[in-house]
C-alpha cells in the first residue's frame, strides 16, 4: 500500500469514535425532546385556540417520536430493549395513531379547504362551506304552505 493510502485510512475515524458520535447526538436529540416534553405540561405551548382533535392528534405524534429517540437512544447504547417500557409505549401510541386515522381522513378535506381559503382569502360561491342552512327560507316556505292550506279550506 502506499503512504498516502494509509495516512488516509489512519485519518478516518474509527467505529469507536463513530458510535461515541451518534451516541452524543442522541443525547443531544434526546434532551432537546425532553425540553419540548416539559414546555408541553407547563402549557408553554397553547394549543387553546386550535381544534381538539388536532391537538390531541399532534400530541400523539410527538410521544411516538419521543419513544422512538428514546427507543434508538437504547439501540445506540447497546442497551437490550426486550420487556422495555418503550416498546409497549409504541405499541400503545401506535394503536392510538392507528384508530384517530379514519377521522382525521374525514376532516381532511375540510382541513385542507380551511387551509387554501385562509391563504387565498376568498370562497367561490359554489364552495360547500358557503352553503348552509337558512331558516329565514324554512319559514317562508312553511308560512306560504299554512296560507294556502287556510285558502283551501
Amino acid at each position: 500500500m502506499s503512504q498516502s493510502h494509509c495516512d488516509t485510512l489512519n485519518s478516518q475515524p474509527s467505529k469507536t469514535e463513530l458510535y461515541q458520535a451518534i451516541a452524543n447526538e442522541g443525547k443531544t436529540t434526546h434532551q432537546l425532546v425532553q425540553n419540548i416534553k416539559q414546555q408541553l405540561k407547563e402549557s408553554l405551548l397553547n394549543v387553546d385556540n386550535g381544534n381538539c382533535f388536532l391537538a390531541f392528534r399532534n400530541n400523539l405524534l410527538l410521544d411516538y417520536l419521543i419513544q422512538l429517540v428514546e427507543y434508538t437512544l437504547l439501540k445506540v447504547d447497546g442497551e437490550s430493549i426486550q420487556d422495555h417500557q418503550v416498546i409497549n409505549n409504541l405499541l400503545k401510541l401506535r394503536t392510538y395513531i392507528k384508530k384517530t386515522d379514519p377521522v382525521y381522513q374525514k376532516m381532511k378535506y375540510h382541513i385542507e379547504k380551511m387551509i387554501s381559503d385562509a391563504e387565498s382569502g376568498k370562497l367561490t360561491k359554489n364552495d360547500p362551506l358557503v352553503l348552509k342552512p337558512c331558516p329565514q327560507n324554512l319559514m317562508r316556505k312553511f308560512i306560504h304552505l299554512l296560507i294556502s292550506s287556510l285558502q283551501l279550506l
